[in-house]
C-alpha cells in the first residue's frame, strides 16, 4: 500500500510525552467503557516528508500545564503546535507490522 514504517524518537534518546485525553462512560446496564486519543498538530520538519500531522508533544512545564485542572483553555491551545525539539526518524523492517515479532532487530534502519 506504499506505506513505510518508521523509528520516530527524541535525538537525545529521552521518552516522549503525548498530550492526550481520556474518558470514562457509563452505558446503562453495561461495562463501563475506557476510552483515550492522542492529539495531533501539524507535523514538524522531520515528520513532515512522513506524514501530515504528528501527536503533540509535551515537555518539562508542558506537561504540568496540561494536567492542570485550573489551566484556562487558550493556555491549553497555545501547547497544541508542532514540537520544536529535535526528533530523529528514519525508515524501518515491515516486521514492525506483526505483533509476533518483538525484538531490537526491529529498530535497526531499513536497506
Amino acid at each position: 500500500d506504499g506505506k513505510v514504517p518508521h523509528w520516530i524518537h527524541r535525538a537525545d534518546g529521552e521518552p516522549l510525552t503525548f498530550a492526550g485525553l481520556w474518558e470514562v462512560w457509563a452505558p446503562r446496564d453495561a461495562e463501563p467503557v475506557h476510552s483515550f486519543c492522542i492529539l495531533t498538530t501539524t507535523p514538524c520538519p522531520v515528520m513532515s516528508p512522513i506524514h501530515d500531522r504528528m501527536p503533540v508533544i509535551l515537555e518539562g512545564d508542558e506537561r504540568d500545564a496540561w494536567l492542570d485542572p485550573d489551566a484556562s483553555p487558550a493556555d491549553l491551545q497555545a501547547l497544541m503546535r508542532p514540537w520544536e525539539g529535535a526528533l530523529t526518524a528514519y525508515a524501518v523492517s515491515t516486521r514492525v507490522n506483526s505483533p509476533r515479532n518483538d525484538d531490537p532487530e526491529l529498530i535497526v534502519r531499513a536497506g
